[in-house]
């Protein structure tokens, strides 16, 4: 395993703000490294240090908690396929309540005249 770098808060900084200060991944913010809230800013690797990724900056992204220990040592792209699939089972639930809505509201247009 590569051995552990460790990067200036301006580094870091630096880095968070290249990235739009948000998480690389979903995009929610993130706080600026170095701040109190930003004892929470994770930085990810892209290609995770267990399968052999660098703890160069250029395999860093500023990432949230969630997204950062969700992915763990998974490769990128298994990841976003497993998170895509995600997303299509919510589009999914969310169709299904959206047509659950619409028949009640249909019964109810119904019911009033």
């Amino acid at each position: 395993m590569i051995p552990s770098k460790k990067y200036s808060i301006d580094e870091r900084i630096s880095s968070w703000e290249d990235f739009g200060k948000v998480c690389y991944y979903c995009d929610a913010p993130v706080a600026r490294p170095g701040s109190y809230a930003g004892r929470k800013t994770h930085f990810d690797h892209v290609i995770p240090a267990a399968l052999g990724g660098s703890d160069e900056l250029e395999n860093l992204r500023p990432s949230c908690r969630d997204c950062n220990c969700s992915k763990s040592t998974t490769p990128l792209e298994i990841w976003v396929d497993r998170k895509l699939e995600e997303v299509r089972r919510q589009e999914s639930r969310l169709a299904e309540i959206r047509e659950m809505i619409e028949k009640l509201e249909l019964e109810e247009s119904n019911l009033e005249t």
